[in-house]
């Protein structure tokens, strides 16, 4: 028994250890890194394939509007939401800290909610076989919102610790930067696995509540460590005075007063938009132009291609960040994100009675020409937007000093709940622009019959034949106004990102040393006066 004790101490004093100044301990800089790996990991499961699993597993029936319209309602209504939680989440956190810091707590309460929600939804139906069309639906409804509430707790803390580790900007960049680097390897594995292992002939669509099993796991032990083994700065008299408790007047006051807030909060938000548009519509794009199982062969090749895209923005940024300031490399990545969508909505289009570049080549089969090139391009359009994030987040890390230079307060947890909120409203809007683009174009229907295959007991060789035969009643027009949609949307939202940039924000180098110089300087006046007191 007194063995239990002394381990329970141990870990409650490790877990409340912190560290002061501004240099980041190794140990807490690559464990809270290397967490996120498995946050995003688990993140791309939800957003990406619970209904995707819902309906190729037969759980809905794609081909009912009603149902279909009931889902994505609730996904709107839930992400709009979630939207208006993440900030008051902020308030939350900024006023309320544990003996056990400010931050982790409120990770490792999170993650252990959302396990809870992961499991209900990939394997409840695989449980429970009433739980199917519109059971599921309500089913979906309250386990999608604890999933929320409990995700958004971890989510808001997380990226709240990260600004408040340092306000040197070579190490936060630095941190930041293997911060993405993890979180968009965890991201991209699943997104791009998953539709391959949900195909094979060994689990088919049982596969998802497995990769579930998996990844909910590790993501639970990532956080758990967080917890335990990363440590939190200090915060002394002067940091106490700048993070006094918040209010929701405080998030409205941010708002108001911090104009450089306002334009990143818009800039990530139409960012967000841009690339969620593409990615809701992707596999659509591909089973139509490639093929139903050619899809999923580019899915699994761009798992690497897209990794090495991913991994090479954080290796690089800090290198350039010596060299080149941080709207320039935005623009770098803005110009590219234009250029690739430009040409995605080109490749593979059906120009006449034929394709540009043909996916088939004789015999059938996937072309070898057509893989690569796609390839290349999915790479490309990955390595822009991973470039133009990379340095948005730097962006909106430096609007809290510049918070704090103007107002006197830093308000980490409020002003970085915004950012997830931008995420989790492109999110809802992606859904009904998804909804839409596939009611208009008829493709819904054509998802609804494939769904209606992989359910039945056909072997299969036989349905790959079936779902061909689908897909080949799919017309240019449909492919066209699917690729329009999922394209002019995009363009416009970073043409829009680029010009906020170039006319709103104005925190640059030497302005952002000017503000940590004059925040120094009050705390070193106020400390002095402190003292004397």
């Amino acid at each position: 028994m007194s063995n239990k004790i002394n381990l329970f101490q141990r870990i409650s004093n490790r877990v409340g250890q912190t560290y002061s100044g501004q240099k980041i301990p190794r140990g807490t800089k690559w464990t809270y890194s290397v967490s996120g790996t498995f946050r995003d990991a688990a993140y791309a499961l939800m957003s990406a394939f619970v209904i995707v699993y819902a309906k190729e597993a037969g759980i809905i029936d794609i081909g009912s509007a009603a149902i279909l319209g009931a889902i994505s309602a609730v996904l709107i209504a839930f992400r709009v939401f979630d939207a208006v939680n993440d900030p008051i989440m902020g308030v939350i956190i900024e006023r309320v800290h544990f003996k056990t810091g400010k931050y982790k707590p409120w990770i490792f309460i999170g993650s252990f909610i959302s396990m809870i929600t992961y499991l209900a939804l990939f394997c409840g139906p695989k449980i429970f076989p009433w739980c199917r069309d519109w059971v599921y639906v309500g089913w979906f409804a309250v386990f999608y919102l604890l999933w929320d509430i409990g995700f958004t707790m971890n989510d808001i803390a997380y990226w709240s610790m990260l600004p408040s580790m340092s306000s040197v900007e070579k190490e936060r960049a630095q941190v930041t930067s293997i911060v993405l680097f993890c979180c968009n390897i965890g991201e991209f594995v699943v997104t791009a696995l998953t539709p391959f292992l949900t195909q094979t002939n060994i689990l088919g669509t049982d596969a998802y509540w497995v990769i579930c099993l998996i990844v909910t796991g590790l993501f639970i032990i990532s956080q758990t460590c967080v917890f335990i083994f990363c440590k939190e700065r200090s915060r002394n008299l002067l940091d106490r005075k700048a993070e006094k408790p918040a209010s929701v007047k405080d998030l409205f006051n941010v708002l108001k007063n911090n104009s450089q807030v306002r334009t990143m909060i818009i800039v990530i938000l139409l960012y967000y938009i841009s690339i969620h548009i593409i990615n809701g519509l992707m596999n659509d794009v591909l089973w139509i132009t490639a093929g139903y199982n050619e899809a999923k062969q580019l899915q699994f090749y761009f798992t690497f291609v897209n990794t090495a895209a991913v991994l090479l923005p954080p290796v690089f940024i800090p290198l350039l960040l010596k060299k080149f300031s941080l709207r320039k490399i935005a623009n770098v990545g803005l110009v590219g994100m234009l250029a690739t969508r430009i040409i995605f909505l080109f490749y593979g289009s059906p120009i006449g009675n034929n394709l540009i570049a043909p996916p088939q080549i004789l015999g059938g089969g996937l072309g070898a020409g057509y893989a690569t090139c796609f390839c290349i391009l999915s790479a490309l359009m990955v390595l822009s937007q991973t470039i133009a994030y990379n340095i948005f987040l730097i962006m909106m890390s430096n609007t809290i000093e510049y918070n704090e230079y103007k107002t006197g307060d830093r308000q980490e947890s409020i002003i970085f709940s915004l950012r997830p909120f931008s995420t989790k409203l492109s999110s809802s809007i992606k859904e009904g622009v998804v909804f839409v683009a596939l009611l208009a174009t008829g493709i819904n229907k054509i998802e609804g019959e494939i769904g209606k295959i992989n359910d039945s007991p056909l072997s299969p060789a036989e349905k790959e034949a079936e779902i061909t035969k689908v897909l080949q009643t799919v017309t240019a027009s449909q492919v066209w106004g699917l690729k329009l949609i999922m394209v002019i949307i995009p363009l416009l939202c970073i043409i829009t990102c680029y010009l906020l940039i170039r006319k709103y924000y104005f925190i640059d180098e030497k302005y952002y040393a000017k503000i940590c110089d004059e925040i120094d300087k009050r705390n070193k006046k106020d400390l002095k006066e402190a003292k004397a007191k």
